[in-house]
């Protein structure tokens, strides 16, 4: 059995999951959630000090996952709309809670990653297109700024490719985009 946290760092919310999950699943019991919560970001000083919080009387993980809302590189990360919080360093992190392993990724890149156990079910069309297995993805989305990924595959493989759209600026190429931008302005 193994203990593991999952989370999505944002700018205003922080939700956390803690799940044992069986290292020899039964079809009755593969992952059973412990916890959940969702925190204000704004609320704490640091990424620890919510996770100390929620992790009070609780089962301690072995591993963690958190989709962060900003730039990851080398497993660290300066969320992008949290200013007060030190920049979070996911090595860092197994230390402090004793774990294996605490890997950050950008909340994008996780849901790139989700986008791929989609089933058909799952999906609406907004256009006559229809999806095509091994061609890229893209996916995009807002929540206190604007997320984007896209997803590309080299012989059925995906690999995701996390941006940050709300950090980009618009150059308009146009007439038309010349007045949406005069617009906004």
């Amino acid at each position: 059995m193994a203990i593991v946290l999952l989370g999505d760092v944002g700018g205003t919310n922080t939700r956390l999951q803690l799940f044992r999950y069986s290292v020899f699943p039964t079809q009755s019991e593969s992952e059973v959630l412990l916890a959940e919560d969702k925190l204000a970001s704004q609320s704490y000083p640091s990424l620890q000090s919510l996770l100390e919080y929620f992790l009070q009387g609780k089962e301690k993980p072995q591993f963690a996952v958190m989709g962060i809302a900003g730039p990851v590189s080398d497993n660290t990360c300066k969320l992008t709309n949290v200013g007060h919080w030190p920049d979070i360093v996911g090595d860092q992190l197994a230390v402090t809670f004793h774990m294996d392993r605490f890997r950050l990724m950008n909340d994008f890149e996780a849901a790139g990653y989700g986008v791929l156990e989609l089933k058909a079910a799952d999906v609406i069309n907004i256009n006559e297109a229809q999806a095509k297995e091994g061609r890229p993805k893209a996916v995009i989305g807002a929540g206190t700024g604007i997320g984007e990924c896209i997803l590309t595959a080299v012989k059925g493989e995906y690999t995701v490719w996390p941006g940050e759209g709300g950090h980009c600026d618009f150059f308009p190429h146009d007439d038309l985009e010349v007045q949406y931008a005069q617009y906004i302005l």
